[in-house]
């Protein structure tokens, strides 16, 4: 890796934040990398990405070293048991006996079908365990480095300006980078036939821009609300049938209240757990889900229709239209969320929900974003509207954890060769502190924004916050911790923020910095909740009307 002409290597000396960094650039690059460490725990630090990866359909390709099986069960230095041991996560696995210093056939075969596993219509992670014996120099005249991924056209899986493989040790493979589109198949009895009816389409998570614009499209077609999720990619600044802050709007009964007949779901899971509710309260008598892989999506009570992709292909086949009176209650309802969201509260109190818009509006077109996990992404997905966003918006919403954030932001930012923005909370921050060294040597600049709030912000929405005798020190877990020189130890540039009136040109001061950086932004958990439910309020009152 480190001496192949083709290849890019990024080395960190932490295995999990490896992992992450490799999930990143393949949601950036839409394409696989290779994450490759040494045996015993270094190989254990890799399951929580496996499990983001695995459960988010994202490709990985995992080479971990081990010891010849004569070694295995000797008690051996640095030797664990490897083989299955990220279990049912990984598409496929298999031991790779030690070289013997010829060209083995069986080698190429298990390599194309490792990588053609990576990413095909279950796309996901792959397991080559790879034994050697020492030492590793009479095999090989190269050197073994640690914690590395590795990314080039071979881990893509295209052949094209591949040179001979005796000239540099390796092959090109002939597998697709993406799986093959599947055949247009005739779309549903209920969604073909020309009738009206109150027809909703959800956009959950989607890898590409272009894939959002399909949805946007069949939406317009059918003249019919569409509910974007953050992930999505669906810009959020076009205006109807985009609606404003959805998972907001159903806060009110005066919407809530009516359910949809008919969905056309698009995409992957969706963050807003009020938006399930929704479509789970009353079974729509027709849910179509249009999925670009093969993971399933379930929801309690409801008969759901799968089809794969391509979206285009399957509105064609769509003569269903909306019912006026819905498009028009969901239509004044996006306007009412839409004028509500540019009110900022009384004062300088800076809120989340104030971050989360601002950040939205003020990122460049040609950024990406990553949303961190708890709070942040549900406050973006709640209130940032408005504005067409970031090229691309990148959520771990797989497993949902709060580990690795940081890394797979640097990774995104590699993979899809742009500057990133990351938003993510204190306690993601601290999980991932180590990946403050891959912010700064990152090729592309990382705006590293962490929320402080002193603690785990989002157990303040939930039941457990009215226990005060356990809430602060064992669920909020607060502490008064900072970053500043946790940010300096790595030699990045600091902006403290504790003020609204500072926040946009703090946010501007950094994105000038050319470089990666910290930006620390202080909040308070309780002000926080107070603004989000006031806020909910304004909107229910507008909604409902006169009283």
């Amino acid at each position: 890796a480190a001496r192949h002409p083709r290849a890019r290597t990024v080395v960190h000396f932490d295995e999990r934040g490896a992992a992450f960094a490799a999930v990143g650039y393949a949601r950036g690059a839409r394409r696989p990398a290779a994450v490759i460490t040494t045996s015993g725990t270094a190989v254990a630090n890799l399951l929580p990405a496996v499990v983001e990866a695995s459960e988010d359909a994202v490709p990985l390709i995992l080479l971990t070293a081990d010891r010849p099986k004569e070694m295995r069960g000797t008690g051996a230095n640095q030797t664990i048991d490897q083989v299955g041991i990220f279990g049912t996560y990984v598409r496929l696995f298999s031991d790779v006996e030690p070289p013997d210093g010829s060209h083995e056939p069986d080698a190429d075969a298990l390599i194309d079908r490792a990588i053609s596993a990576a990413v095909g219509a279950d796309a996901g992670p792959v397991h080559l365990n790879c034994m050697f014996r020492k030492p590793l120099q009479r095999n090989y005249d190269a050197v073994a480095t640690r914690q590395a991924f590795l990314t080039s056209d071979q881990a893509a899986g295209t052949d094209s300006g591949v040179e001979s493989e005796a000239k540099h040790d390796v092959h090109a493979l002939p597998v697709q980078s993406l799986p093959p589109v599947p055949p247009i198949q005739p779309v549903p009895p209920a969604f073909a036939a020309a009738r009206t009816a109150r027809v909703v389409v959800v956009a959950g998570r989607m890898d590409a821009r272009e894939q959002a614009e399909e949805v946007v499209a069949l939406a317009r077609s059918i003249n019919c609300p569409l509910l974007a999720d953050i992930g999505s990619q669906v810009p959020r600044g076009a205006g109807w049938p985009v609606v404003s802050a959805p998972d907001v709007i159903l806060g009110s009964p005066a919407i809530s209240d009516t359910t949809p007949e008919m969905v056309i779901h698009v995409g992957g899971r969706i963050v807003s757990q009020r938006l399930r509710t929704w479509l789970e309260s009353e079974s729509p008598r027709a849910y179509l889900h249009v999925a670009f892989n093969d993971r399933p999506f379930k929801l309690s009570n409801v008969s759901i229709e799968r089809m794969r992709g391509p979206v285009s292909g399957i509105a064609a086949g769509i003569r269903v239209r909306c019912d006026e009176d819905w498009r028009a209650r969901w239509r004044m309802a996006s306007d009412i969320a839409h004028t509500q969201c540019a009110i900022d509260p009384e004062g300088e109190v800076l809120t989340e929900r104030m971050i989360a818009r601002d950040v939205w509006h003020l990122i460049p077109p040609d950024w990406g974003l990553l949303v961190g996990n708890s709070m942040p992404v549900r406050d973006f997905d709640s209130f940032a509207w408005g504005a067409d966003g970031p090229s691309f918006v990148v959520t771990n919403r797989g497993a949902s954890g709060i580990d690795g954030l940081v890394a797979t932001a640097v990774g995104a930012g590699l993979g899809a060769g742009v500057p990133m923005v990351a938003v993510v909370g204190d306690q993601s921050l601290l999980h991932d502190l180590n990946s403050l060294a891959l912010v700064a040597r990152s090729q592309h600049p990382v705006l590293l924004l962490v929320v402080n709030n002193g603690g785990g912000g989002i157990f303040s929405i939930l039941p457990i916050a009215a226990h005060e005798d356990v809430f602060a020190s064992h669920f909020a877990a607060e502490h008064d911790w900072t970053f500043e020189r946790a940010a300096g130890q790595f030699g990045l540039p600091y902006v403290h923020v504790d003020a609204s009136a500072d926040f946009k040109s703090a946010l501007r001061q950094a994105m000038r910095f050319g470089t990666s950086c910290v930006v620390e932004v202080e909040t308070n958990r309780g002000s926080n909740q107070r603004d989000r439910i006031a806020f909910g309020n304004a909107v229910a009152r507008s909604l409902s009307g006169p009283a």
